[in-house]
């Protein structure tokens, strides 16, 4: 079992391999109408994503995509509350600076994916979806001229999907809207 591996000799890709599988059972649990089964699993990949960083930056340099992982359940955590949540700002900005660094370095679909998904997850935080939804869009259709790869698409879908779905369930009508436009449009670009 991954579990039992990871908590045997934990690695950041062991615990990030945990974090994605968790990530769609916690989608399945939610689309079947199990909320508090998918809350306890959304609790189990913040913790194996949080783990995972945690040990990649005792390694070196962190992935983003751990960091984005972790923000993103970290975010789910603490949708209940109805308020803005704030991410740690030096967290936030390391990993604009890693981003930076990884896009002047070795430029990729996913170093590009990875700071639009950036600006999403800092939008979700602060509950104002609707007010950045036309650049996220901009952004998502620019990135998708350049890559058409559906393949690569739904990777960003279904990152997307796991914090834009309980978002939606919980926001008002505008943001709702918008959470609506942003998942209809990586759908279509992930087939």
């Amino acid at each position: 079992e991954l579990q039992a591996l990871a908590a045997l000799q934990p690695t950041p890709a062991r615990l990030a391999l945990l974090g994605s599988a968790s990530k769609r059972l916690a989608l399945l649990q939610q689309r079947a109408g199990h909320g508090a089964a998918a809350a306890q699993t959304q609790q189990q990949v913040f913790a194996a994503y949080a783990q995972a960083e945690a040990l990649a930056a005792a390694q070196g340099p962190v992935d983003v995509l751990l960091s984005l992982n972790r923000m993103a359940a970290e975010l789910l955590l603490h949708r209940g509350a109805g308020e803005p949540h704030a991410f740690n700002a030096d967290a936030v900005a390391a990993l604009r600076q890693r981003l930076a660094e990884r896009r002047a370095a070795a430029p990729d679909f996913f170093s590009e994916a990875a700071g639009i998904a950036l600006t999403l997850l800092q939008a979700l935080a602060g509950r104002c979806l609707a007010a950045s939804a036309a650049t996220l869009h901009a952004q998502f259709v620019e990135l998708h001229q350049r890559v058409d790869d559906a393949g690569r698409w739904r990777a960003v879908a279904t990152q997307a999907t796991f914090v834009l779905e309980p978002y939606r369930a919980q926001a008002a009508p505008a943001e709702k809207q918008a959470a609506d436009g942003l998942l209809n449009l990586l759908r279509d670009h992930a087939r």
